[in-house]
């Protein structure tokens, strides 16, 4: 087991704890005292998400939901700082993230690929992305299900005017 600990002077703090070949803890928390949590077993990462912590429960509507996904351009890009890879990336671009869902994304102080401080760096959580896509979906099953219902009654009632009454 071993622990890594990265602070950085008014941004975030990044715990990293190697508990063995398959199990690892992640603990970062930005200069707002948002933390993020999560747990890695066997490449699986697990999101601390227990109801008994938290409050103030409500559901999405999914309407909107479905809304602010249309308006997400998903992309394809490849990193200027080539340490972070060479590959074609698929992901979100944060600014445009960010006009559709701000609390989606954080700014705050970080560093471009020269190296170059600024203020205004900003940082993904996409687990707003997947909880919308989720609702989404939902919204789409609802449509698609109304839709199928039309669509039967109307295939019955072109069935009985071409066959018909049946006597």
């Amino acid at each position: 087991m071993y622990l890594y600990i990265c602070i950085h002077v008014h941004m975030y703090i990044c715990i990293f704890i190697h508990i063995n070949i398959h199990i690892y803890l992640y603990i970062y928390i930005d200069m707002y005292e948002y933390t993020y949590t999560f747990i890695s077993i066997a490449g699986q990462y697990l999101s601390i998400s227990d109801s008994r912590i938290k409050k103030d429960i409500e559901d999405i509507d999914d309407t909107i939901g479905l809304e602010k996904i249309l308006l997400v351009k998903p992309k394809t890009y490849k990193y200027i700082d080539e340490t972070k890879g060479t590959q074609t990336v698929v992901g979100f671009i944060a600014q445009q993230i960010k006009e559709i869902i701000p609390q989606a994304v954080d700014t705050t102080k970080g560093s471009l690929s020269n190296g170059e401080e600024i203020e205004d760096f900003n940082y993904l959580n996409k687990n707003y992305i997947f909880t919308l896509n989720v609702c989404a979906t939902q919204e789409l099953h609802r449509i698609i299900t109304r839709q199928q219902g039309i669509i039967d009654s109307l295939i019955s009632r072109i069935e009985l005017i071409e066959n018909g009454p049946v006597s």
